[in-house]
């Protein structure tokens, strides 16, 4: 009798069991299901809204990237001064490259592209804190591939928006989105800390690498918080750079703004994987951010707020000197003319310079 009875009471609790457990795996469908529509519907509009504010930041964005690439040690680092004023078209970005310092490398002059409502413009630093060099102009709608295009509202918006983006903040999840190839796997609650956010398991394979610029993860996991506007906080995976295969991780950290607005303060990415030969890579990428939302004046972004050195000006008043110093004149020592010729041209020999280190500067960057 007791055996019966025992046996009586696993019958009614197995098929309470098999009454239960349908409901709970319904339950826990259903939240999945809910948190994959309010991903792809509130995300991306949340995202937006976020643009409103991120398209007033101003400040800076500095790079290091630090580690070992092969049997290589290397070091470089980077930093972007920028401005915008959007309503009326206007972009600024100051470039400086501080080196490589484990090579020894010098580094290379600041360089300054602006874009105002009428002309875009292009402009090389002649020594540290020294003069500007005007090296190009164009005006505002022609198409071309020069610095001024390539680096404008592209470049300053991806600085602005590392939030919303994986590695180079060109990377951002709407255009990874977008792509037929970027596969949401799940969506699912994850508590950190005590902060309820969402987990987004995600698988992309490109057919080229460069087909989303600079995007390296391949297979893993997007950590977002739906309550500050759905910004990134940590991310990790299987990664592709550039044809090493490895793994990538990142993480993310916020300051609290005016308005209560979360901005960006540092990102922190790493890359571990293999070369092609085998040769280790393990690379840290730090990303340090200074923004301030706010609006800059149109004034700044034109020529007249430089002081420059114009080439022009330096030539005609070379050419004057020159023809001055053809008179004979008394004393000794060399004539008045082979020191304006001297002069013009160190002044000629340091433009070109300057001109060919820009330019072979935005063919690494590319």
């Amino acid at each position: 009798m007791h055996f019966s009875h025992i046996s009586v009471v696993g019958v009614v609790a197995a098929i309470a069991l098999q009454s239960v457990c349908p409901s709970c795996l319904m339950a826990a469908e259903d939240e999945t299901d809910l948190w994959r529509e309010r991903f792809r519907t509130e995300a991306p509009r949340k995202w937006q809204e976020y643009r409103t504010h991120s398209d007033r930041f101003q400040g800076s964005e500095s790079r290091v990237c630090s580690g070992r690439v092969g049997e290589r040690p290397t070091y470089e680092k980077y930093t972007v001064e920028f401005k915008q004023n959007r309503a009326l078209g206007c972009v600024l970005s100051r470039f400086e490259n501080e080196g490589n310092r484990e090579r020894k490398t010098d580094s290379m002059p600041q360089t300054l592209w602006a874009k105002n409502s009428h002309y875009k413009f292009e402009l090389v630093q002649s020594g540290p804190k020294g003069l500007w060099l005007l090296t190009s102009r164009e005006p505002a709608g022609t198409q071309s591939k020069s610095a001024a295009d390539i680096t404008s509202f592209d470049s300053v918006m991806a600085s602005s928006n590392h939030a919303i983006a994986l590695k180079t903040g060109h990377d951002q999840i709407s255009s990874l989105l977008a792509h037929p190839e970027f596969k949401v796997i799940g969506v699912t609650r994850f508590d950190k800390n005590g902060t309820a956010l969402v987990r987004v398991d995600i698988d992309f394979r490109p057919e080229h690498e460069d087909e989303i610029k600079y995007s390296w993860l391949r297979k893993g996991w997007l950590l977002f918080d739906p309550q500050r506007y759905w910004l990134l906080v940590e991310f990790d995976g299987n990664a592709d750079r550039y044809g090493e295969v490895g793994t990538m991780h990142g993480s993310y950290e916020y300051e609290t703004g005016a308005g209560g607005l979360p901005i960006l303060k540092r990102k922190l990415v790493t890359f571990k994987g293999k070369e092609a030969d085998g040769k280790p890579v393990d690379l840290t990428y730090d990303f340090q951010f200074n923004f301030t939302e706010g609006e800059a004046p149109e004034s700044e972004f034109y020529l007249e707020a430089y002081s420059l050195l114009d080439a022009i000006a330096v030539e005609e008043a070379a050419l004057a000197q020159f023809q001055a110093g053809m008179q004979p004149k008394k004393g000794k020592g060399l004539p008045t003319y082979l020191w304006v010729l001297i002069g013009a041209g160190v002044c000629v020999a340091m433009a070109c310079g300057l001109y060919y280190l820009a330019r072979r500067r935005r063919a690494r960057v590319a």
